[in-house]
């Protein structure tokens, strides 16, 4: 009975765009998800043929690479689709990745890897980065997707806000470095699993805020998640839209022909300066942290595994760096919005360690192989050669095994080329070997410094001092309490007291952690007023004494969990380190270390890839 139904008063219309949020990954394995993309596919193909207006998009090169592997049949049609343009590759990046936790270098590697794959096998470019379930976007992203040719960027994440509804639908977002992208965040009933029904259509319309400016909303349609795509009846819903009483037009097409549309018609669009904050799925920063942490090794050793690879084929070696571009590939995926952020099943997690442990060795082959040949190159037999992979030069701690047949009975110490020395110091490993520390004085950036080995006539002076319950050097004062908190604080270099008196630093502070909804993605807004108590008796022992370290070891236990953190100062490093490890075995506990510094402020800064931004403290 629509047809009764008076025309909407208000006009407006709805871009209409078919597509599958296909999630990989994320409550099924990887052999499910291959089973998904191929049942989407062929469906997306054959509702092709049946309906001449449906256009259907779909991100996410993984996706086409498993449907190349699989069926290879189905490839070779949908190949002939996105020639005719009826299939639109869209989203730019590998996977529909993490924005959060993922380094700098590794979303330029999703983008990267993305368009080289979509260039290669369809001649296509695509213009738009399409992350419609991301966890937040951070303020340096506008730079790197421009940076890459991506112009548009499109999601619907952030209309789950826990308490302040975003405010924009349809703007420009500027990052960090300027650059701005063309951005849209349409407010859909189901997010981004719509179907075009005229109570979702005019949901649609009817919640999107830049309507004046631009009288358009983009509609993606289609089953996501668990895959499937646009069905007939969405298809049967999308034609009679076209023109019928009551409900906004809408039309069919591409989502990029949608930006292209806006772009022309230059309307006069809102501005959105810095990130793109998710007021909610923060528990995923505390879920899964072993993949976290070996997201975060592989990023690095692939990167120096390159930058070393490099550096030797500069000096002639013969070095194959081929087995990389797959490691990455694999890195990429493991970055997928559910896998890095810690809320898919136990199986995915099995599966990604083993590709972490693929990528790990490919890595570290690649990277060793490359330093022993510019070991032979560079140095002498007995020296040790300090590698610096970073982008500025470093005056930092370094850790090696000794070299064999190093003689480590008496004081120890380091010999630059241009003969100024600087004391060693041997410590235990965690297996129980022997290794050497020292303090390596300015190693060139992306370069090496070479440092002989040679007994010091007498003990180095230094400015260390440790017991169980203080730590001290020329830059710091600590005191600690019978918990191994810190109770003191006193930074030499500015003259001031950091901690307050009445609350420690490094307070390791034990939480009850839900049951909540979406467990692994959330945490309760009132989890602090739930805390338990360590057992009594933390046990603290001096573990180094100089002179290039000290340090004490403070372990502490709770029910069958069991934490151990070494506490260290460094004579020439201005550094605190802690290093945690801990065997856990609770189920719905949370382990915070507190910092609530003595320092009254309404704004704090904070990394993010490529840069920095600021942030309320309220």
């Amino acid at each position: 009975r629509l047809a009764a139904i008076a025309p909407d008063p208000e006009g407006g219309r709805v871009f209409l765009t078919g597509h599958s949020h296909i999630d990989v990954a994320w409550l099924w394995p990887l052999r499910e998800t291959v089973r998904k993309c191929g049942r989407t596919f062929s469906t997306a193909c054959r509702l092709m043929e049946q309906y001449p207006d449906y256009h259907f998009a779909c991100s996410q090169p993984q996706l086409y690479a498993y449907t190349r592997e699989h069926y290879p049949t189905l490839y070779a049609e949908m190949r002939r689709w996105i020639e005719q343009g009826r299939w639109e590759c869209t989203g730019g990046m590998w996977v529909e990745s993490d924005c959060n936790v993922s380094s700098g270098e590794a979303l330029i590697r999703q983008v990267l890897y993305g368009l080289a794959f979509f260039r290669d096998e369809f001649g296509a470019r695509p213009r738009t980065c399409w992350l419609p379930d991301v966890f937040g976007y951070p303020a340096s992203l506008p730079g790197i997707l421009k940076g890459c040719g991506l112009e548009n960027f499109m999601t619907c994440k952030l209309h789950w806000q826990s308490r302040n509804p975003f405010p924009a639908h349809l703007f420009w977002w500027e990052g960090i470095d300027g650059s701005r992208v063309l951005a849209h965040i349409p407010r859909l009933k189901s997010y981004y699993n719509g179907r075009p029904t005229p109570e979702e259509l005019r949901f649609a319309w009817e919640h999107y805020h830049q309507k004046a400016a631009y009288p358009e909303v983009l509609f993606p349609f289609g089953f996501g998640d668990g895959g499937g795509g646009p069905t007939p009846e969405m298809l049967e819903y999308a034609a009679r839209a076209a023109d019928c009483p009551g409900v906004p037009a809408a039309r069919q097409g591409s989502e990029e022909a949608y930006f292209d549309d806006v772009r022309a018609s230059a309307p006069e669009l809102p501005l959105w300066v810095g990130e793109l904050y998710l007021e909610t799925h923060r528990g995923t920063y505390t879920t899964h942290a072993e993949i976290k942490r070996a997201n975060r090794q592989n990023e690095l050793l692939l990167r120096e595994a390159e930058i070393m690879g490099s550096l030797a084929q500069a000096y002639g070696a013969d070095l194959d760096l081929a087995a990389l571009q797959p490691a990455w590939a694999n890195l990429l995926l493991l970055q997928f919005h559910d896998i890095l952020p810690g809320s898919s099943i136990g199986e995915v997690y099995r599966e990604a360690a083993e590709d972490h442990a693929r990528i790990a060795a490919a890595a570290r082959g690649v990277r060793d192989q490359a330093l022993q040949s510019l070991a032979s190159r560079v140095g002498a037999p007995g020296d040790l050669i300090v590698f610096n992979s970073l982008s500025w030069a470093r005056a930092d701690a370094a850790l090696a095994a000794l070299p064999a047949g190093a003689d480590a009975s008496g004081p120890l110490e380091l010999v630059a080329p241009d003969g100024s020395r600087t004391p060693g110091q041997v410590v235990v490993g965690s297996e129980g070997e022997a290794r050497l520390l020292f303090a390596a004085e300015a190693a060139p950036a992306v370069g090496y410094a070479v440092f002989g080995i040679q007994h010091a006539a007498a003990a180095p002076a230094h400015s260390l001092a440790v017991s169980e319950r203080s730590l001290e050097n020329r830059f710091f004062a600590l005191e600690l309490d019978d918990e191994g908190a810190i109770r003191r604080l006193f930074d030499k270099r500015h003259g001031r007291e950091v901690v307050s008196s009445d609350q420690p630093a490094n307070d390791l502070q034990l939480f009850q952690d839900g049951p909540e909804r979406e467990a692994a993605w959330n945490i309760h807004d009132t989890f602090e007023r739930r805390a338990y108590d360590w057992e009594p008796g933390a046990q603290i022992e001096v573990i180094e004494r100089g002179p290039v370290r000290a340090g004490v070891r403070v372990v502490k236990r709770y029910r069958q969990s069991r934490l151990e953190q070494d506490i260290l100062l460094y004579d020439r490093v201005p550094r605190i380190d802690f290093v945690t490890r801990v065997d856990w075995r609770e189920r719905q506990v949370l382990l915070k270390a507190a910092f609530p510094f003595d320092i009254h402020a309404t704004n704090a800064t904070f990394e993010i890839q490529f840069g920095a931004v600021e942030r309320t403290t309220h």
